[in-house]
């Protein structure tokens, strides 16, 4: 990974968690899913604590810090780790050549050689992750802890559309998860407990807490 770029996407990530800890202590519940997201009942701009102003937008928000602004978008399943080369030259802003890119155009060509290398991953939608972040799109087992699976957000999109066009006829949503991942294939059936049976509400906690969503 090309060191410049690297500083730059860290600087942003942790910005965008500064902004959603700002979200946070403002009273703002965080999206289970970037949809979710989209139906928050907030007003598009307004202010968090510290006067601080934020615009939300289509799947995320941008967020005046007094470090500078950072707009982001919420993953599919709510995950803050996501960007693009133009969310980052927003970021950078005056300061590009201080992270090393003279102009736009030239962090454009760096972005564009890592993902042809591998070192980042297209989402599948707008967004691109870090490699060692994502993962490929089916169900595999996590190297860290909690949560101990994950699957990939565009996998993860295809299911939630198929659920909404009432693709799974008569099945709850955990069982249709269930089925569609192909669960019944994982050694370790004791992480899904109670997931085949649960209804909605139910089956969207127990997603939450076992998978990861890249």
């Amino acid at each position: 990974m090309n060191k410049h770029l690297a500083r730059l996407i860290s600087d942003y990530q942790a910005s965008v968690r500064t902004a959603v800890e700002f979200m946070q202590r403002s009273g703002i519940p965080l999206p289970s899913t970037s949809r979710d997201w989209v139906k928050t009942d907030i007003p598009n701009r307004g202010e968090l604590e510290g006067e601080i102003q934020y615009y939300k937008h289509g799947y995320g928000c941008a967020v005046s810090l007094s470090t500078g602004k950072v707009d982001f978008d919420f993953g599919r399943h709510g995950v803050i780790g996501g960007f693009d080369a133009w969310r980052l030259a927003g970021f950078a802003d005056s300061k590009l050549p201080e992270y090393g890119f003279a102009t736009e155009d030239a962090l454009k060509t760096c972005f564009k050689e890592e993902v042809a290398a591998g070192s980042l991953v297209y989402s599948g939608y707008i967004l691109y992750y870090l490699a060692d972040t994502a993962r490929s799109p089916s169900v595999e087992a996590c190297k860290d802890s909690t949560p101990q699976l994950e699957i990939e957000s565009a996998s993860y999109d295809e299911f939630l559309d198929l659920w909404e066009q009432g693709a799974f006829d008569q099945q709850r949503l955990g069982q249709a998860f269930y089925n569609h991942f192909r669960l019944h294939r994982l050694t370790d059936q004791a992480v899904l407990q109670g997931l085949y049976e649960t209804d909605v509400e139910k089956a969207s906690a127990v997603i939450s807490r076992v998978f990861q969503i890249q």
